[in-house]
């Protein structure tokens, strides 16, 4: 999903696409609007199926949720009143026919379901520490979590969203041997395969602790630091979390690494054509 603003000519700023890099396509779409987020997900032939636009409107405390099918000429609108609780919704996801909306620390989910346009509003999840960075985003029909509390990988944990109980639950660890995590935001994904339990993070230089091995556990105004001061100015790199050795190793030389912006592609998407 792209915003033309953000790669041609401000003259197209009121654009709005989706794009197959390795295809070429690409499908464009009524736009634009307020910020929020966006998501979508595939057909069984790799096509666009739902595009969702999701965001939380402050003055009025509803949750709006827009849905287009590619091609069409208007967004489909939904609106869940002031009647709920606040949610800051950090991630979108869709399953099916469910749009998944979830705050930073998985606290508070917020469900349409777009097959009767019913709404399901849970609180008082299961909440991270308020210090911890979660990645949130679907897999195999499954909704998971990876919540990193510290600079280091022995506080890595990993969760999924129990459909029954409607809960978090801890992914243990016979499951997630010979596992291989990609994290990064807007996109994370796992691997099965392979020996061990790694994790593969993208941060800039100074993120983990500036040197390999050290396994400090950061105070609250560290963390903020690191992720508010001089971000945008530090090489991203490549962090492989060794979680059976507890070793950690930096991909790229400091001098390699990029100072856009970087996230991972998942290989599933990226090889389907729109």
């Amino acid at each position: 999903m792209c915003h033309e603003e953000e790669v041609c000519s401000k003259q197209y700023h009121d654009s709005l696409f989706l794009l197959n890099h390795h295809s070429e396509s690409r499908i464009d779409l009524p736009g634009p609007f307020e910020k929020g987020h966006f998501a979508f997900n595939l057909t069984c032939g790799g096509n666009p199926r739902h595009v969702i636009h999701a965001s939380y409107k402050i003055p009025t405390r509803s949750v709006v949720i827009r849905v287009i099918h590619p091609y069409d000429s208007a967004w489909e609108v939904h609106e869940l009143g002031n009647s709920h609780q606040d949610i800051i919704i950090s991630s979108v996801l869709v399953i099916g026919n469910r749009v998944i909306c979830i705050d930073s620390k998985g606290a508070r989910i917020i469900m349409l379901d777009l097959s009767n346009c019913s709404w399901t509003f849970l609180s008082e999840r299961k909440k991270f520490p308020n210090h911890s960075e979660c990645y949130f985003f679907e897999q195999d029909n499954e909704v998971m979590c990876v919540s990193c509390p510290g600079m280091s990988c022995d506080f890595f944990k990993f969760y999924k969203l129990d459909w029954q109980m409607m809960d978090w639950i801890e992914i243990n660890n016979v499951e997630l041997m010979n596992t291989s995590w990609f994290l990064s935001h807007p996109c994370s994904f796992y691997m099965k395969g392979g020996k061990g339990k790694y994790v593969y993070s993208l941060e800039n230089n100074n993120w983990w602790g500036g040197q390999p091995g050290e396994r400090e556990h950061p105070d609250y105004q560290t963390i903020l630091l690191l992720r508010t001061v001089g971000e945008d100015d530090l090489p991203v790199n490549v962090f492989i979390h060794n979680m059976v050795e507890g070793d950690l190793k930096i991909l790229l030389p400091k001098k390699y690494g990029s100072k856009k912006p970087a996230c991972w592609v998942d290989k599933r998407i990226l090889y389907k054509a729109c």
